[in-house]
């Protein structure tokens, strides 16, 4: 797959000064391998909004990337070619959760009710109940009285 790269034109008109023409991304672009051919790309160029996202749902952080791609270069000048918005998903644990998610529903459990104690937490990122831990300095009550974490965070073990 190529990546395309987009233009920008700007026409010189001496009867009229100047005119600025932003050439629509998917209508006129040139190969980076080959700068001299312009081609037209098909509809789904129009609608691919190139980025990347992040949403986060029942703890799993989702990142959607969009990139446009071609397969090929234009061969003759002002070819139309085919082109796709490729969408790729990476799924990881917000803050306070842990797991390996593989969509952006299931597959994320919160340390507060894994471990019990509602101080529980995590970094995101975490994969494992063992990466949950309770923040140094919180102070909390048990059965056995009030308590203050200290000497660092208080990492939950199995």
């Amino acid at each position: 797959m190529k990546k395309l790269l987009f233009i920008s034109i700007i026409f010189f008109m001496p009867s009229a000064g100047f005119a600025l023409a932003v050439v629509d991304r998917c209508k006129m672009f040139f190969c980076i391998t080959n700068p001299t051919r312009t081609a037209h790309c098909d509809s789904i160029c129009s609608t691919c909004s190139s980025g990347t996202t992040t949403s986060t749902t029942n703890g799993v952080i989702t990142k959607t990337r969009k990139e446009l791609v071609y397969d090929a270069c234009p061969t003759t000048e002002g070819q139309t070619i085919d082109c796709n918005c490729e969408t790729t998903y990476t799924y990881s644990c917000a803050e306070g959760y842990y797991g390996t998610p593989n969509n952006s529903l299931l597959g994320c459990t919160s340390c507060v009710s894994a471990t019990g104690n509602a101080n529980a937490t995590s970094k995101a990122g975490a994969t494992a109940i063992t990466d949950c831990y309770i923040p140094n300095g919180t102070t909390d009550t048990d059965a056995g009285g009030t308590y203050t974490i200290t000497g660092g965070d208080c990492k939950y073990s199995s």
